[in-house]
């Protein structure tokens, strides 16, 4: 669709502080086409005749390198009343996801959570960054759209990479027990804790949760439970703060990341 393409700046701290945005999930890759043409209107040239035009990232004819889809839109908004002022001139960003694609980024948010690294802004272990850029490719190719760059073009190739990287990380047993343990947390009695020590036993597809005041106690729980070398057993360390961050961001997590296992499980039986 898009016959011109801005390519997105980095983000500047300074920046940050003018930024709203907003969401659209979408039912799939047509409707999010009908809405992004309703954004650019008849003329995509007109997008970029000013700074205070809409500027356009199609990362779905262009996916990201690290398996991200979507499309995002971002302009300025101008203040029509004076109660409005204080807001004059904020950039505002809209994305534009299909239901797939929202389900890869609240999994992303949710790893990103609970490993504690820092894959949502393209950091962390090779191996989680190579099954999201693998599992991008798999649902794009199920979206009937461009794979990710840097990812096999044989669709066989491909099946047989991501089922290894997916039992070696231990994805579906994690994503579920994770998933089942954020489900839990609001009623638990959590609020005088800063800390969660998660057990995930992936044998009996149990969780355990701990709560800590202290940094240094429940970093000594979790060396702990890690010197016994337990394969069966995935101890995480999350920040309370955290947790309810990824809540507030990601209200339907619960059924995102249980959409974006079944959309693994289908990946894996192609």
């Amino acid at each position: 669709m898009m016959n011109k393409l801005a390519r997105e700046p980095q983000m500047k701290l300074s920046q940050m502080q003018d930024l709203g945005g907003c969401r659209a999930i979408m039912s799939g890759i047509e409707a999010v086409d009908r809405l992004f043409a309703l954004y650019r209107g008849h003329s995509a040239e007109t997008l970029f005749e000013s700074e205070g035009f809409l500027k356009c990232y199609d990362y779905i004819r262009e996916p990201k390198r690290d398996g991200y889809r979507g499309v995002h839109v971002v302009g300025r908004y101008f203040a029509r009343r004076e109660v409005s002022q204080p807001w004059d001139g904020y950039r505002i960003e809209v994305q534009l996801r299909s239901r797939l694609q929202h389900a890869f980024a609240t999994t992303v948010e949710t790893v990103t959570t609970f490993t504690r690294e820092p894959l949502k802004f393209g950091g962390g272990p090779d191996e989680w960054k190579r099954f999201f850029s693998l599992m991008g490719s798999a649902l794009a190719i199920r979206e009937g759209t461009a794979i990710v760059p840097g990812t096999p073009k044989d669709q066989g190739e491909l099946t047989r990479e991501l089922r290894e990287i997916t039992k070696q990380l231990k994805v579906r047993p994690r994503l579920a027990g994770w998933a089942r343990a954020l489900k839990r947390l609001p009623r638990r009695n959590v609020k005088r804790f800063k800390y969660l020590l998660l057990v995930l036993n992936v044998t009996d597809n149990t969780i355990k949760v701990t709560g800590f005041i202290d940094r240094r106690r429940a970093g000594q729980a979790l060396n702990e439970l890690e010197k016994t070398k337990r394969e069966d057993l995935d101890a995480v360390l999350v920040w309370v703060d955290s947790v309810r961050e990824l809540k507030a961001a990601y209200p339907n997590y619960y059924a995102d990341t249980g959409q974006f296992i079944n959309a693994l499980n289908l990946a894996l039986r192609a």
